[in-house]
């Protein structure tokens, strides 16, 4: 049936955010617009239904120049018919420190949970579109205090000003105010007014005020806390930020500090220019620039330039600045470290000082192990080969003369074999020698050491000693064991593959040999093939005493159930004459779990190492399941020094991270590589999900020497494209169930043009018959061949009698998932040979759906629906979970299309002759996020809409990404060698580049894309 109206109840509304609005000193801006939201995110808390309430978002130019607003709206996916907004007449002109208003008033119409967002546009150059999200929740009580933070201003010491803070009861239950109280810490600049002693119960909607007084003794700003104690259990303690100041100058330089690099002695750098701007209420006096003492001759490598007469005055909000250069020119070898001092009035930064860096060029030597110890070795026994890893960490090569060893009974050589000791390294490069003992004497307990000496060019340590050390260890013995003992891979979801790594242990004085190696079933059944395998077997051969050999074994399961094998190696000890066998156990779990991580692996791709860090990556963790879950610590696992978490969500008091289905938990990594080559983790998010308590995520990233980048293409002639139509069956789409059978040939068109491999399958809104709920409609799997219209149009018209809410999302989510999804590639003859939840499908068991997903082909998703989408879940968690069908550093290979309730690209009610349409703005936020594209469902022949989507899904691609984050000015363009300078442009927010349709490369024709790639700062 139609909606017009949904007829459940919601409880939402009005944000508390106890944000800090910082006091002058930390509002101490660029040269530029910035804009700031308190609070930068509305959490909505429950009204009743047709009640309305407001929650005010102040929008602060935090920047030092003009401030300019030119839009606020919702996102597509806010309704707004729940939700509207109220703001000055745009554009909106802020000034230095001036704030504007923006009020989302909330009337809610159901019981359905809201969410959406208010993008605010400016002309803030880093942040030209600010999202504020919106949100709503459950509960049943809510307080907001406004404002979140205050700010006294006094007009000379002594003079005492008042503020006052707002408490609101925005819940539908009463809260009584326990206490009222500064803290300790405050100053005594500041005291709570005499109304401050009521201790109300504030009913629904009733609010009570609470007045601080400051009074300034001396110009220093302060700072302290106003604390409201309820017996509110969502908000049992609210603190208000409280800052006292005086109109003051503030000092602002720009950058915050300057770092050279490596830099040839002798040359000189172009000068890094400094910007200084009065961020302050009163005229700010520059009175001196120069160099912080520093010890000789440190100041003496740097220069300042264009230094500008002195004492010089800025006004506030005036826009007046004041620039001088520096220049770093270095004589003598070393790093040089100092930093810029800017003396001026500022009561708070008198003397504000700028770090300044810089290094003269040169190699570094480093050798990992320090040192080596051998363990014990049994006489006439020779140790297990230990490994050092000799690398430059410097700018220039690195050339190494000799290497020596003064004891004979120690040896070494290069990884591979042979004694070349004169080479020469790249800086951020590495060599690895083996070193060795050989025992023709050394009697039992006895210690013998050496020292191995790496001659080199390095000015700091010319002659690099590494000590070598062992002791004897008697009659030989031979013991192999195998590390860990036992593993668990923990929960794997079926058609994913996780590794690790085991050793082999020689714990014994004399040498084994390794024969042969098995991973079996604990339990076989026959039947059933393995899901344990030894990818990376020890291998048949020697091992040494102290000798550690790495091996792995991989889990891959292909049903839902728990598994375990036992790992067996079998070798001779020579000194008992006897045939011997080490094992280790191995186990997990298949099955659906209620904890989701997405991206399931991060790929940071290639950083230039030593110099920058990658761009910051979102791991987010999502509760699918009803019950709240905690998390309660990340660890990472493997080597792992070069990746780094720089966001996590905050713990409560208990120490958990709460993750419930509406609020997922956003996790921040960064790569910042410190030598070339490729570096693999995993990260492990610890949890009480009893299916899944250790949720792992392999990362990787490689660190390379050259910040230019080229990328190469080669222009396809026809996509192998998998297409799912998800089409509503509600009551109201028989006529648009006809249009799309009428104009499916504008839409395959592209497929025949380009002879195109591609599958198509229908699945509906519908998730409450279980006889779709996500599955292929009609004969399943649609390939190309004569008869597809015909049968296409047959079972695109999918009925009108599905549930009356849409799951639009949902559905496609669940028909791309495991168990629909999944191919156990295990042949049948009836259900009866497959295990659940799995049958047989076309002589193969597996889920319904299997065979339509596969991993060469393109994925497009096409939603087709005259109303919203009412899936459960979050729309980041549905993007995610597309995305990481194909990978997210494989944003070309899938892409969501939307015909629904909307115009010109936007959601928005429409009408036809064939009825009326709501705004589709979830389906449209999911088109727009993926780089689909958006065609109203009014339109009274869908043939062109179709036509686009099929030329896009099928024909010659227009858009290429590129592998790392581009410098836009610096991107080149070239088709089968010649230079393209038109006909395309780069698009940064996607990082891709885009061919006007006038100019796409023909097939096969070979695109290639240069340019310099963005350095973001290491903070590691």
């Amino acid at each position: 049936m139609r909606h017009t109206m949904r007829a459940l109840s919601l409880w939402a509304l009005a944000a508390l955010t106890l944000g800090v609005v910082a006091c002058d000193d930390s509002i101490e801006g660029t040269s530029f617009p910035e804009i700031q939201a308190t609070p930068n995110r509305v959490v909505l808390t429950p009204v009743p239904i047709g009640q309305q309430t407001s929650s005010v978002v102040a929008l602060r130019n935090v920047g030092g120049s003009e401030l300019i607003i030119t839009e606020i709206a919702f996102t597509n996916a806010t309704n707004d018919l729940e939700f509207s907004k109220n703001h000055a007449a745009l554009p909106i002109r802020l000034g230095a420190d001036e704030i504007a208003e923006l009020t989302v008033t909330f009337t809610p119409r159901d019981s359905v949970l809201g969410e959406g967002g208010v993008y605010v546009r400016s002309n803030d150059r880093d942040t030209p579109e600010l999202l504020i999200p919106i949100t709503t929740t459950n509960a049943q009580t809510g307080l907001t205090v406004e404002p979140a933070a205050l700010q006294l201003v006094a007009e000379a010491v002594g003079s005492p000003v008042e503020g006052s803070v707002t408490l609101t009861n925005i819940g539908l239950v009463p809260v009584t105010v326990l206490d009222v109280f500064l803290t300790e810490e405050t100053p005594r600049d500041f005291e709570p007014a005499e109304d401050t002693a009521a201790r109300p119960t504030l009913n629904q909607d009733q609010s009570a005020q609470f007045t601080v007084r400051y009074t300034p003794r001396d110009a220093t700003p302060d700072r302290g806390t106003l604390v409201l104690l309820t017996d509110d259990p969502q908000y049992p303690r609210i603190e208000v930020p409280l800052t006292g100041l005086l109109p003051r100058p503030a000092i602002q330089v720009e950058p915050g500090q300057v770092n050279f690099g490596a830099v040839d002695q002798g040359s000189e750098t172009e000068p890094t220019v400094l910007t200084v701007t009065n961020v302050g209420s009163a005229p700010l006096t520059l009175e001196r620039i120069e160099f912080a003492f520093a010890a000789p001759p440190i100041n003496d490598q740097y220069r300042l330039v264009d230094l500008p007469e002195l004492p010089v005055t800025l006004a506030p909000d005036s826009g007046d600045f004041v620039q001088v250069g520096v220049v770093y020119a270095p004589q003598v070898d070393g790093r040089h470290r100092t930093a810029i001092s800017f003396v001026s009035n500022d009561p708070v930064s008198g003397i504000y000082t700028v770090p300044v860096d810089g290094r003269v060029r040169r190699p570094c030597i480093s050798v990992r192990p320090a040192e080596v110890s051998f363990g014990r070795v049994a006489l006439g026994q020779e140790s297990a080969r230990q490994q050092l890893q000799v690398a430059n960490c410097g700018d220039m090569p690195l050339e190494i003369s000799a290497i020596a060893i003064d004891n004979m009974q120690f040896s070494w050589a290069n990884e591979g074999g042979g004694q070349q000791a004169a080479q020469v390294i790249d800086p951020l490069s590495a060599v690895n020698l083996e070193v060795w003992y050989a025992n023709a004497g050394l009697a039992q307990g006895d210690l013998d050491e050496g020292t191995l000496t790496i001659s080199n060019n390095t000015p700091d340590n010319p002659e690099l000693a590494v000590p070598l050390s062992v002791v004897g260890g008697g009659a030989p013995t031979c013991d192999l064991i195998v590390l860990p003992n036992r593993v668990d891979f923990g929960l794997v979801s079926r058609g994913s593959n996780r590794t690790r790594t085991l050793q082999v242990v020689n714990r014994g004085t004399g040498e084994c040999q390794i024969r042969t190696e098995v991973i079996a079933p604990v339990i076989p059944i026959p039947g059933i093939p393995p899901v344990f395998f030894l990818t990376r077997p020890a291998g048949a051969r020697r091992a040494a005493p102290g000798e550690f050999i790495d091996f792995d074994v991989t889990y891959s399961p292909r049903f839902f159930s728990a598994d375990a094998a036992t790992y067996t190696v079998t070798y001779f000890d020579p000194f008992q004459n006897l045939e011997k066998m080490a094992t280790a156990t191995v186990q997990g779990v298949s099955g659906e779990s209620n904890i989701e991580v997405i991206p399931s692996r991060l790929d940071f791709g290639a950083v230039t190492a030593g110099e920058c860090a990658s761009r910051d990556e979102r791991i987010t963790v999502y509760n699918t399941g009803i019950v709240d879950l905690c998390i309660r610590d990340v660890n990472f696992e493997g080597a792992c020094d070069e990746f780094f978490l720089v966001e996590r969500p905050r713990a409560d008091a208990d120490g958990c991270i709460i993750v419930s289905r509406n609020q997922p938990a956003d996790f921040i990594f960064n790569y910042e590589p410190g030598a070339l080559g490729e570096d693999e983790c995993e990260v492990i998010f610890v949890s009480d999900a009893a299916d899944n308590p250790n949720l792992r995520v392999p990362l990787r990233g490689e660190g390379v020497a050259d910040s230019r980048q080229t990328d190469e293409f080669v222009q396809t002639s026809g996509r192998t494209v998998d297409v799912l139509f998800v089409v509503d069956n509600s009551g109201s789409m028989s006529e648009e169930q006809r249009n799309l059978r009428d104009n499916f040939a504008d839409f395959i068109g592209g497929a025949q043009q380009f002879q195109n491999d591609y599958q198509l399958g229908i699945v509906t809104t519908d998730m409450d018959n279980p006889n779709q709920s996500g599955k292929l409609q009609g004969p399943r799997i649609m390939r190309r061949g004569p008869n597809v219209e015909a049968v296409f149009q047959d079972t695109v018209e999918v009925g009108t009698n599905g549930a009356g809410e849409e799951h639009g999302l949902e559905a496609a989510q669940r028909a791309l998932s495991d168990p629909l999804a999944f191919d156990t590639g295990i042949a049948c003859q009836g259900d009866g040979d497959c295990m659940d939840p799995d049958v047989c499908v076309e002589g193969f068991c597996g889920g319904h759906n299997r065979g339509f997903l596969r991993d060469d082909a393109a994925l497009e998703i096409v939603f087709v629906s005259d109303e919203d989408d009412y899936s459960p879940g979050t729309l980041n968690f549905f993007v995610d979970f597309f995305k990481n069908i194909k990978g997210f550093r494989n944003e070309g290979l899938f892409r969501a299309s939307a015909i629904v309730g909307a115009n010109n690209g936007r959601a928005a009610s429409c009408e036809s002759n064939d009825g009326a349409a709501d705004p589709g703005r979830r389906y449209v936020e999911v088109a727009d996020r993926t780089n689909g594209e958006v065609y109203s469902i009014c339109d009274a022949n869908f043939g062109a809409s179709l036509r686009e989507i099929g030329n896009r899904a099928f024909g010659l691609p227009v858009q290429f990404f590129l592998t790392r984050p581009a410098v836009p000015e610096s991107v080149d363009v070239a088709v089968n060698g010649v230079p393209r300078n038109m006909g395309w442009i780069y698009d940064e927010p996607s990082n891709s580049v885009v061919f006007d349709e006038a100019t796409v490369p023909a097939p096969n024709d070979r695109i290639v894309v240069n340019y310099n790639t963005q350095c973001f700062p290491r903070r590691n």
